[in-house]
């Protein structure tokens, strides 16, 4: 099932499958996001962004630079939790 992805503004504001919001560096550039697991498990995640800020360790996923709509590459892996496996493109979760 597909699911928009919803830009929210905070921690607070997840409360739907899809739900999202950015994190910022230090000096106020958009490294990422946390989301609400779009296939509804009530579980949150991160995603850093390429090339990453301050040489955090672990995967990165390349964005866009589209704060409403985003794509995101690669596919988006859940190893914990639900498994979730998907893509986001132009602001819509599509799971594998």
């Amino acid at each position: 099932m597909d699911i928009k992805g919803h830009r929210v503004n905070s921690w607070d504001d997840l409360k739907n499958p899809g739900d999202f919001f950015y994190t910022h560096s230090k000096n106020g550039q958009i490294w990422g996001m946390i989301e609400m697991c779009p296939c509804g498990c009530g579980e949150t995640g991160g995603i850093h962004f390429a090339p990453g800020d301050g040489g955090d360790p672990g995967p990165k996923w390349n964005w866009d630079g589209n704060e409403e709509e985003p794509t995101l590459t690669p596919s988006i892996l859940r190893t914990g939790g639900c498994k979730y496996h998907g893509f986001l493109t132009s602001g819509i979760w599509k799971a594998c």
